[in-house]
């Protein structure tokens, strides 16, 4: 009895904390997607996804990135930030 007692106790404590991490994780996408949106920043051109697709959400965030990286290192010669001269 006391055993069931005590596994229906976290069962239930995991079923809060699992609906906590969901609201948290879709309140999370929503405010970086709306503060993306907010930055009216496109993705690069040149960009073999997304080109001028306005950055508003984690897929074309990341493609920008990975382009913005591109960018760096092209004009660095390869050479990373850490890597450059001070």
């Amino acid at each position: 009895m006391k055993n069931l007692k005590i596994q229906r106790a976290i069962a239930i404590i995991g079923i809060v904390l699992g609906a906590v991490f969901v609201v948290s994780g879709a309140t999370t996408y929503l405010l970086v997607q709306n503060k993306l949106a907010a930055e009216n920043i496109t993705v690069s051109e040149d960009s073999p996804k997304y080109a001028g697709k306005a950055v508003a959400g984690p897929f074309t965030a990341y493609q920008e990135a990975a382009m913005i990286s591109e960018h760096a290192l092209k004009a660095t010669g390869g050479k990373t930030y850490a890597q450059l001269d001070r």
